[in-house]
């Protein structure tokens, strides 16, 4: 009998130091990039927040959390990663959860639009950018697999989603970064950002003039995870609110937006165009964006100073600016302000060099 219990032990272990040795070798092997920071920053978020925001590249390069602290004593962070998948969004939720309780959720509506129509390469990433950016854990766990049962392709094997050390074991060179051993724990530095991203680059883009009340049917997999998605909110008993940032926005897209808007809004939850109200919030087509996708950090401190006031007048956010717990967020505020004059001048030098050479061509 006590030979039994003994080997019992022994073998109980022996699989807890090979599950310790296998998890922390794959958080040593991850690729060290802003999808792991935003993923993992959450955890470092100093004080409370009143909103989180999640999505793609069209929340962290769009939302602008010290911006929306100093004008309106908003505290919030962008767990955003780079062309994040729609079934990824309900696992960012649980993330913030983890760690915070916001008053609200904002949620990046466009990858319910693009979920489904990418190329393999985009899909296959915009999935593991977020899946392996977060910790082992029940939350992983339930994301990969409502991923193998309801996508509609599975571009990686299950073994390989589960256990990413198999995906990333040719990550060889980390080793030599001793910078990157940190890792090995799954930590992140926080950031005086908040989940925002800086891309100070500018290219100017038309808008796609169009009127159009249809609405376009998802992609299956689209469908599946917003359906999910809800009932993830339920669930949690969270608020949220839907929305799709500014960018150029064509008829294809905006019916999608349309079916997505009806879903949302028959289960009780708001949804927000933001590009219906481009004069509102007073965005330039040509000073404001760095692609037809994607806002310029001129265009995102727009967008930010009217969906802050916008949340302030719906949801009745509370001011923190003079309590003195939340004091950090002044001197985040102070080095992000530094950074968006810097992001600024960029900016105008490169829509200045860019004339130039419109009109030496011409």
């Amino acid at each position: 009998m006590r030979k039994k219990i003994l080997k019992g032990i022994q073998t109980a272990l022996f699989l807890g130091l090979l599950s310790f040795t296998v998890i922390h070798t794959s958080y040593l092997f991850r690729n060290d990039d802003i999808n792991r920071t935003n993923v993992m920053g959450i955890k470092e978020e100093p004080t409370e927040i009143d909103v989180a925001y999640i999505g793609g590249s069209a929340a962290f390069v769009y939302w602008q959390p010290p911006l929306a602290w100093e004008e309106y004593g908003i505290t919030s962070y962008v767990l955003g990663t780079n062309a994040v998948r729609a079934d990824n969004l309900a696992a960012y939720i649980e993330q913030v959860l983890k760690y915070k309780d916001p008053e609200l959720f904002i949620i990046d509506a466009r990858p319910f639009e693009y979920d489904g129509i990418r190329k393999r390469d985009e899909e296959r990433g915009g999935f593991r950018n977020g899946c392996d950016s977060l910790p082992y854990g029940t939350i992983r766990t339930r994301l990969i697999t409502n991923h193998i049962i309801h996508a509609d392709v599975l571009h990686d094997s299950p073994l390989d989603l589960y256990f990413d050390i198999c995906f990333y074991h040719n990550n060889k060179n980390i080793l030599k970064q001793p910078e990157n051993w940190k890792h090995i724990r799954n930590n992140t530095e926080a950031r005086y950002t908040h989940g925002f991203n800086f891309y100070p680059e500018y290219a100017p883009i038309e808008p796609v003039e169009f009127a159009t009340a249809d609405a376009a049917a998802l992609q299956p997999g689209a469908e599946k995870a917003l359906l999910h998605l809800l009932d993830v909110c339920d669930e949690k008993g969270i608020n949220a609110l839907f929305v799709v940032s500014p960018y150029q926005e064509t008829k294809e897209h905006k019916e999608k937006f349309n079916t997505v808007e009806k879903i949302v809004k028959e289960r009780g939850y708001s949804f927000l165009d933001a590009n219906e109200h481009i004069k509102e919030i007073g965005m330039d087509y040509q000073s404001d964006f760095y692609n037809i996708n994607h806002a310029n950090p001129l265009g995102a401190a727009k967008y930010t100073s009217y969906l802050a006031n916008y949340l302030v007048e719906q949801y009745n956010l509370p001011d923190h600016r003079n309590d003195p717990e939340y004091e950090i967020w002044n001197e985040d505020s102070k080095v992000f302000q530094e950074k968006q004059e810097k992001a600024k001048q960029i900016i105008l030098d490169l829509k200045k060099n860019y004339s130039e050479e419109e009109k030496c061509e011409n």
